[in-house]
């Protein structure tokens, strides 16, 4: 949480969602093989969204709130991929670039006109 918000903003969207989320939608097919791993999987996803969700909803610091939203959203994405509901998890995506890239833009504003405080 270092990296100016530029940065941060590139970071989350090309590692944390990206990629991740692209691979698990490739490789669908080897996951709805193996029942144990689907279901584990899943529970992992809803976990994932709850703990973002409370972490999000908890935080002071701004860019902070922006990276425990992404974790949930990361949850949403993965339990659309996981229950082979591919196009919605394309659309959640896309709608999820879009929200973070302005989220980043608005949040770097609010912290030049507080005097780089980001409380």
């Amino acid at each position: 949480m270092e990296a100016p918000i530029p940065a941060s903003a590139l970071i989350h969207s090309a590692t944390l969602v990206s990629a991740g989320i692209f691979l698990v939608v490739r490789f669908s097919s080897i996951h709805q093989l193996n029942t144990a791993l689907l279901t584990t999987a899943t529970y992992m996803s809803l976990i994932t969204i709850l703990v973002g969700g409370v972490g999000a909803a908890t935080q002071s610091d701004l860019k902070k709130t922006l990276a425990y939203s992404t974790i949930s959203n990361c949850g949403f994405m993965m339990l659309f991929a996981l229950t082979n509901n591919h196009s919605l998890c394309f659309f959640y995506f896309l709608a999820h670039g879009i929200f973070k890239a302005l989220s980043f833009l608005f949040v770097g504003s609010v912290v030049l006109l507080n005097a780089h405080k980001q409380d």
